[in-house]
């Protein structure tokens, strides 16, 4: 009856996946003789295998009813082994691919730099991006009645690798062209454009990209966009600096408050132009107006429905606009076959020229008080820069047909040259004080003289009759540079002595 009573008192539970096996035995006349036997007995009953069992916790539980007869008294007094499941594959990226977090503070904190945080990842073509990994192996566990229990496998990573990405040997990821990280919808890739949807500001922070890149929205101020290949901005671009190395459409334009930058390699299309320095390696088009602007373009300005008002307007090979200046008679200036680059090239250049010819009349005066054969180190220094002049003639051929190359520019306005804007071609320079009608072209003729013209017509008007001439001292005089060709520096029977 003792016997009975103690297993009447006894529950097994277990764990909800078997592998933990609980027993509870309530208080009763059999506690105080209870034996380690009387329990194995009881889990032989239960069906839980002897191999699961735990031979201190049932001595413990013996131990606790003998001592303690009438409380209740559990134990876990078996446990299997939980199956270890298979882990789903997953996408590790490189922790220096990892976007930054944006700053605590906000943008009036000026000790932290709100425009150089950016949350575009972008990569180079061959950078590692991360590592794909595989699912990890299931291992099946085994409940306390010994029997198995089948572990789950893992999944592949979900994650897709497109063309513009390499996987390598254990599952590492290579980019196989510059452009911008994309981890999303199940996709890893690089893309070669760069989309952004809003607006560049303190959400996106500055741009590098080394490809295209799309604004749908506009460009705040301050911020620095950087581009390798072209750019489009929907909106308007405000105080920014922006270095685009390919061609840049603005759909609505820019207006830079005197502080905004623009540097386009290629062409640029924009609505208009406000108050900025813009450089444009090729052609340029604004549809409406450049105000106020300090605008230089190496090809031509193809803008026939453009006003020019007040400002700076330099071009190499010609411009259609609408209208100069203003009938404020506002200032504006406008050089026709300018470069500023190469005029900067043209100056270091006559620096040299000045500077190896004063050399050399030092030196040879030196040598005619020392007396022939007295100084051969001043001699040897004399051959050395002679040796230099054949390379100066060279690079000084090569500047003035650069510039002959742009004494054919032609302007044409369509609308009218208000009194107030300043033509200057080379050193000629003409600022008009009676309103030119249009259409008109501007041009030097064959006298190298600065007149107008209708377009089409051979017949040409002097542009002194509607103009004050005056001297561009800021432009390169072609008739200094060509004298320096006969000069005793670089006459080349002289090189040759």
């Amino acid at each position: 009856m003792v016997c009975e009573a103690f297993e009447q008192a006894a529950s097994l539970t277990l764990s909800s996946d078997n592998v933990r096996a609980t027993l509870r035995i309530e208080p009763n006349e059999g506690n105080a003789n209870a034996t380690v036997e009387a329990i194995e007995a009881i889990l032989t009953s239960q069906g839980i295998a002897e191999e699961r069992r735990s031979k201190q916790a049932i001595e413990s539980l013996a131990e606790r009813l003998r001592n303690e007869p009438d409380a209740v008294a559990e134990e876990v007094v078996a446990e299997g082994i939980a199956p270890t499941h298979g882990t789903d594959g997953q996408f590790e990226m490189a922790p220096e691919l990892e976007p930054p977090e944006p700053p605590a503070s906000g943008p009036d904190d000026t000790s932290i730099d709100h425009y150089a945080y950016t949350t575009i990842v972008v990569v180079r073509e061959g950078q590692e991006l991360g590592k794909l990994h595989a699912p990890t192996e299931p291992v099946d566990g085994t409940d306390v009645y010994g029997s198995p229990i089948r572990a789950s496998a893992g999944n592949e990573a979900p994650m897709k690798c497109d063309e513009s990405v390499e996987m390598r040997a254990q599952g590492k990821l290579v980019a196989l062209r510059s452009g911008c990280l994309r981890v999303d919808e199940g996709r890893i890739a690089v893309e070669a454009m760069l989309e952004i949807d809003e607006s560049i500001d303190f959400g996106i922070g500055n741009v590098d990209f080394p490809g295209d890149v799309l604004v749908r929205e506009g460009v705040r101020d301050k911020f620095q966009v950087f581009v390798g290949g072209d750019l489009e901005v929907h909106e308007l671009v405000e105080a920014a600096f922006l270095d685009v190395a390919g061609s840049t459409v603005l759909h609505r334009g820019m207006a830079g408050r005197g502080k905004g930058t623009l540097e386009v390699g290629g062409n640029l299309n924009a609505g208009y132009l406000d108050a900025i320095t813009v450089g444009v390696g090729h052609d340029l088009c604004v549809r409406r107006e450049i105000s106020n602007c300090i605008t230089t373009v190496g090809r031509h300005v193809n803008s026939p429905e453009c006003v020019v008002v007040s400002g700076e307007l330099s071009f190499r090979f010609g411009a259609h606009v609408r209208t100069l200046g203003s009938e404020a008679e506002t200032e504006t200036l406008v050089r026709l076959g300018c470069d500023p680059g190469l005029d900067a090239q043209t100056r270091l250049l006559e620096a040299t020229l000045r500077d190896t010819s004063n050399r050399l009349e030092n030196l040879r005066a030196r040598v005619a008080e020392a007396g022939s054969g007295a100084a051969p180190e001043l001699e040897a220094e004399i051959a050395r820069l002679q040796s230099r002049a054949p390379s100066i003639r060279v690079a000084l051929e090569r500047v003035l047909l650069a510039y002959e190359r742009m004494l054919g520019v032609v302007l044409r306005v369509e609308r009218s040259i208000m009194p107030g804007v300043t033509l200057s071609i080379g050193t000629q320079a003409a600022t008009v004080r009676q309103a030119i009608p249009g259409p008109v072209e501007v041009l030097v003729d064959a006298e190298d003289a600065l007149v107008f013209r209708n377009p089409g017509s051979k017949a040409t008007t002097p542009l002194a009759s509607k103009a004050v001439m005056h001297v561009d001292r800021d432009a390169i005089d072609l008739d200094d540079l060509r004298r320096w060709l006969d000069s005793a520096l670089l006459r080349p029977s002289e090189n040759a002595a």
